[in-house]
């Protein structure tokens, strides 16, 4: 697996390419860098395009208490930090349909509360990375699994001989796939 990283401090980013997605990890190398933490803002740029903001899926109750950029959205990262140490991002999950393969540059930005209140983003405490996001495709090899999927086999019911039968869909799936690899290659 491909990675990259980058350090600002005791702060530092990875960003690992997958399938057509990059898992962002994040670290803070002393406790002291741990203390009043809020959380991440994570600036996502693809190369050629705007630039915008990770979307959280939490939001602060009160945000009138909180720095907030008024132009975003309250779940943006931007007010509304990132809680975790990584971060799954699958261009198209939120920009649209139409997903940009190429290049990225994610900076990242460690956030603090100062008492109760998130503080400003400090552009000096960032990280970035580039990385390039695209399928996986390696000596005529390609995966492609959808969420969907893989979350219904996880969660299927029945016996488990019955759940490793593959389903028509999948089936037909795979043939279309390798339908395309040969087709590719001259075959």
């Amino acid at each position: 697996m491909s990675s990259t990283t980058a350090k600002k401090g005791t702060f530092s980013v990875t960003a690992y390419r997958g399938d057509a997605k990059t898992l962002l990890a994040f670290n803070l190398s002393d406790k002291k860098s741990v203390k009043n933490l809020a959380g991440f803002t994570i600036l996502c740029q693809p190369k050629g395009k705007d630039a915008f903001f990770i979307q959280n899926q939490l939001r602060f109750e009160s945000a009138g208490d909180h720095a907030q950029d008024p132009k975003e959205p309250a779940t943006s990262s931007i007010n509304a930090p990132i809680h975790k140490f990584r971060w799954l991002h699958i261009p198209g999950s939120i920009q649209g349909t139409k997903p940009f393969l190429g290049e990225y540059v994610y900076t990242v930005t460690p956030r603090y509360f100062e008492g109760k209140s998130l503080q400003p983003l400090d552009p000096k405490l960032s990280a970035s990375v580039p990385i390039t996001v695209d399928g996986f495709d390696k000596k005529g090899l390609e995966l492609g699994f959808t969420r969907g999927f893989t979350l219904n086999r996880r969660h299927s019911s029945g016996t488990s001989a019955s759940r490793q039968k593959s389903s028509p869909m999948l089936q037909a799936w795979f043939s279309i796939q390798a339908s395309n690899r040969n087709q590719r290659a001259g075959r």
